[in-house]
């Protein structure tokens, strides 16, 4: 089951595992801004909690997913099969996760993320290019 970390109607942000925190982190910049969006944590990608997708499309404009796994075939993937079989589809719809590509650097975690575009700021800008598009 998902778990529901925050609600708000401007945006949904699905994440799974412990890339969670840098999404709190942006979180956090955010709602400074007024924006208040839903965070849904995924704990399983297969089977999908699609009890807590179901109404997303109809209460916020677009769906981010941000996951450290490879973006094929990962919770963006799944989110998006699920949301495409509905009537109710998001507006928008942006992943973060690893590029399909074999990583060619090695680092700390929070090196390896920055790199990868995949910290807290490009977290951030991600929702906030979203926001100005719905």
């Amino acid at each position: 089951k998902a778990r529901s970390i925050s609600n708000g109607d401007a945006l949904t942000i699905v994440v799974t595992g412990g890339i969670l925190e840098a999404v709190l982190k942006a979180d956090n910049q955010l709602r400074k801004m007024g924006f208040n969006r839903i965070i849904l944590s995924m704990n399983t990608i297969k089977l999908i909690d699609g009890d807590a997708l179901i109404d997303v499309p109809m209460i916020t404009g677009g769906i981010l997913t941000v996951e450290e796994n490879n973006c094929t075939g990962g919770l963006g993937s799944a989110v998006a099969e699920f949301c495409l079989e509905q009537t109710n589809r998001p507006k928008l719809f942006k992943r973060i996760a690893v590029k399909d590509v074999y990583p060619s650097i090695v680092g700390d975690q929070n090196y390896l993320r920055k790199d990868y575009n995949m910290n807290s700021d490009a977290i951030y800008k991600a929702v906030v290019e979203l926001l100005n598009d719905i």
